[in-house]
């Protein structure tokens, strides 16, 4: 059953306003992209010439599945999409089979089997904030996802940021850590826009990003949920700036 729609309008005014985002530390955060929420790079599919694909499937872990189901459902054409996730699988399990192989299907397309899919790159705590490491397993497990999917569009977007990709720090048991998403994530993007400059057949997805750090639940980056359509909530603001971008471009 879908969530979210309650709070699509502050969801989508959030998305507008990220620039009063939070400061973590004495440094100003780094520049955003020239449009926080979309691509720096755009492969097929946003704004290029084809159909408008009849299933498209999500790719991710936990965090993935907390913006999925808190309001993206709400906001695209929600028989069009579907979501395929496993718990903890960052970018490098999705370059072997296990992943594959074991995931969860959820909120299945009308029709399938998909057109597109979409890898949400998350990572682990190893390499942390190493984009050339990130590239070598989008890479791979592009190339895995090809040969799973022959003939189907494959698309890439990064993990949730921090607000204007500063990174965010957490207390977690007496003492402030470094929440590991917010740091990976500018890195991850980059990673992204190599893979797609190498191989412009990509679709690159957006590069979501929260409106405050407080929207972060832990150091590894789950986002914070709410019982209300509460646009405040980590897992709502994501899912609706996210899901603005695929609505938008597939309209």
């Amino acid at each position: 059953m879908k969530r979210g729609a309650v709070a699509l309008v502050a969801v989508l005014a959030a998305a507008v306003v990220l620039s009063i985002a939070v400061t973590i530390g004495d440094d100003d955060p780094p520049p955003p992209p020239a449009d926080q929420t979309g691509p720096t790079t755009t492969g097929g599919g946003a704004g290029a010439d084809g159909p408008t694909p009849t299933c498209t499937r999500i790719v991710g872990y936990s965090q993935t599945r907390q913006w999925y189901l808190a309001s993206f459902e709400s906001v695209v054409p929600d028989e069009r999409f579907e979501l395929f996730w496993m718990g903890g699988a960052a970018i490098r399990s999705w370059a072997g089979a296990a992943a594959w192989d074991s995931g969860t299907l959820e909120s299945a397309c009308a029709t399938g089997p998909p057109t597109r899919l979409v890898i949400d790159v998350g990572v682990g705590g190893e390499n942390l904030g190493d984009v050339e490491a990130y590239a070598s397993f989008i890479r791979d497990a592009v190339a895995m996802a090809r040969a799973r999917f022959p003939g189907v569009q494959i698309g890439l977007q990064p993990l949730v940021g921090g607000p204007r990709y500063a990174p965010c720090t957490i207390v977690h048991r007496g003492a402030l850590e470094p929440v590991n998403a917010s740091v990976a994530a500018p890195a991850v993007a980059q990673a992204i826009d190599l893979v797609v400059e190498e191989d412009p057949a990509i679709f690159r997805g957006p590069n979501p990003m929260l409106a405050s750090c407080d929207m972060y639940r832990d150091a590894l980056g789950h986002l914070t949920t709410s019982t209300r359509d509460d646009s405040t909530s980590g897992d709502v603001h994501a899912g609706g700036v996210i899901g603005a971008f695929y609505a938008g471009a597939e309209s």
